[in-house]
Formats: C-alpha cells, structure tokens, sequence
C-alpha cells in the first residue's frame, strides 16, 4: 500500500494524494515555461466533495448571519498581479526564503538564481510504503528549507517526528536543531519556521521551543494537534474547537467560543480581525473582536489564507483564488484553478499552488 501525504482537517487527517516517494500516481515534474490559458473565471473547478459555495448552508450554532459578500457565481474578477505557471507539480506547501523559494511536492523543490531544481529525499529519509505522513517546507534562518510534521504507520494511532534539514549536499535528519523534541517518547511535531520571529516548534504531549533573535524558551506545547501560522509578529494556532495565541506566557485560548468546526485554514491580522474557513460546507467565518459571522466563500473549497493587512486577504481553494480589499470579496484572475496554498513576500511577490500546479504573480 502506497503512502499517503495528508491534509490537515483538525478533527481527523484525510488522504491528500501521494507523498514523496509515491512515484505511481505523481504528478509530472517538468517546470512550466509558461502558463495555460486559465478556465473562464466563473468556470467550476473539479473537487471531490461534494459541497458547493454558490448555496448557503444556515449558519453554525452562534454564529450570526453577515450580508452575503460574495457568491461565487456574481463575484466580481479583479487583477491584482501578472500570474505565470512555474512548476506542473502537485503543491502541498510553499516556503518563502530570501529571496528562494521552496516547494513540497511528490519530491521537494527549490527556486535559486539558477532556476528551479528538484532536491529529492535520500532512500533513508522517505517514509516507508505504508505511513501516513503531514508535511510542511519552509526556510530556516540560514536560508535553507526544512520540512518539519509527522509521519504514522496507517495501521497505528502513534505518529512520529518528521523534522528534515537541506544542506548543500542533501536532506538530513538533523536532531540537534529540536533538541529534547527529537527523543522518546515519539510524537508529532507541529509549528512555523521562517526569517521572522518568532519560530515555533512543538512536540505533542510535551513543550515547544520558542526561538526568538533575542533568545530561546521553552512552553507547554498545551493539548492537541493544531496548525500553526505566523500572522504578522504573532504565532497563532488553530484547533477544531478553539482558536490560541502565543504569549510569553504561553499558549492562550483567544477569541471567544468559535461557531465553526473542522477548520481547513485560517489567518489573524489582529487579535480583532480573524478569518476562518471550512473546507467541507466552503464557508467563511470572521470575528471583528466581538462577535463572529459567517458567510459562503467566494471559492469553493476553502484551504489557504495569506494576509498582510485588513484590506488585503488572499484565500485560496478548489474554486481557485479571491482577494478581500477590507470591504469585498472578488475573484482572482489568472488563480481559476485548483489550489491548497498561498503565501506571499509581498504584495507584489504572491505565490500560490495547488493540484494544478505553482504559480507565481509579480507586478508587470
């Protein structure tokens, strides 16, 4: 049986697709020297579920109704970048170095001065044909990619540390970077790195490691399994049931009772400005510091959010991209295709990727 990487769904983790040594259904590797004409931008992205954004489900328990925004059949089409296809590979995550970028994929990729280059796992550091694997890449402070999560066998409830660093000559399991985290008794590993502070790695059941430039502490990693995002100067994490924001106290549950359940994503641009998305009934959910509301998202499918202020929110999904300008949700042209991913350097330097492919937008 072959292994699978996995997406994280916060209740229960569902197959994804394949994982980095899943050469029988991996995606074709072959960078792209230019972009496919996109769809039609209302056109329907293919999904396997088996929801729809263009009819509102009623609103979870306490959550209050907001004016519908954006359906996805009379969303407006704004132009907010020139996006080129990079790679035709099936994106899983995206790590935004300075100034590369890193790719995991069936294998890994990286984007340097020279070009796209695929930078595969050794044999000894690929899971084994019958693990379960959650994965994530991202640039360390030396520049160089990292892909921290966890892998399980599918027959077993434990999961252990997948914690990877690439070095000029390969990949290595490098140990000595997570410290006590690496050790017995085995559990996943959950976080964010990056060149900002702060970088955040948890081991479940046991403490997180808090590396900030001015030094490093040591928290209760607190209970379950969340996904963690570095919105702006702040880490938070995103559970089924709670939202939490990382103090120097440690981990504080933020945000009031949220409506929603089994999150697909999120993003804080401030501790009163948050937005959530649920994949499975593609809706949103904001909170404005008081109250949250909801409302059918603009794409279908609702995966990824990326922001760099109120009047700036990216969301990705099935159904392809939208922004959020602070007042409306329109849609993305040239991101009609399917994605899981978006993350940005800037605002002129947004990269998203999904089942299609990686795409890149820059200012002409």
């Amino acid at each position: 049986m072959l292994h699978r990487r996995l997406v994280l769904r916060f209740a229960q983790w569902l197959p994804m697709g394949c994982s980095l040594l899943a050469a029988a259904c991996s995606a074709s590797s072959t960078p792209a020297t230019s972009a496919p004409p996109p769809p039609p931008p209302n056109a329907a992205a293919p999904s396997t579920a088996t929801s729809a954004a263009s009819a509102a489900p009623p609103p979870a328990t306490g959550a209050s109704t907001a004016p519908t925004k954006a359906k996805l059949e009379d969303a407006e089409l704004v132009r907010l970048l020139d996006f080129v296809q990079e790679l035709e590979v099936d994106v899983h995550s995206i790590g935004i170095g300075q100034p590369r970028v890193a790719v995991l994929s069936d294998d890994p990729w990286l984007k340097d001065k020279d070009g796209w280059k695929k930078i595969p796992l050794p044999k000894q550091l690929r899971p084994a044909p019958d693990q379960a694997e959650f994965a994530r890449i991202f640039f360390g402070r030396d520049d160089r990619p990292r892909i921290m999560g966890w892998r399980s066998f599918t027959s077993s409830e434990g999961k252990t540390a997948l914690y990877l660093r690439y070095k000029p000559d390969g990949w290595y399991a490098d140990r000595n970077e997570i410290g006590r985290l690496s050790g017995n008794p085995p559990a996943a590993l959950f976080g964010v790195l990056g060149h900002e502070d702060p970088e955040v790695v948890c081991k479940v059941g046991d403490v997180c490691i808090i590396k900030r430039r001015t030094g490093w502490k040591t928290i209760e990693a607190g209970e379950g399994l969340p996904l963690v995002e570095l919105c702006g100067a702040d880490a938070w994490a995103i559970h089924d049931h709670h939202l939490a924001k990382l103090t120097q106290s440690g981990w504080v549950k933020a945000a009031g009772g949220p409506p929603w359940q089994s999150p697909s994503g999120f993003w804080a641009v401030s501790d009163d400005n948050i937005w959530v998305a649920t994949e499975a009934d593609s809706q949103l959910y904001h909170y404005d510091g008081k109250a949250w509301t909801s409302e059918p998202s603009p794409v279908r499918e609702p995966r990824s959010f990326w922001a760099t202020s109120q009047s700036s929110v990216w969301l990705v999904g099935s159904g392809g991209a939208a922004h959020f300008d602070g007042g409306h949700w329109r849609l993305v042209e040239g991101l009609t295709h399917p994605l899981r991913v978006i993350r940005g350097a800037s605002e002129a330097d947004v990269w998203a990727g999904g089942e299609a492919g990686l795409w890149h937008g820059t200012k002409s």
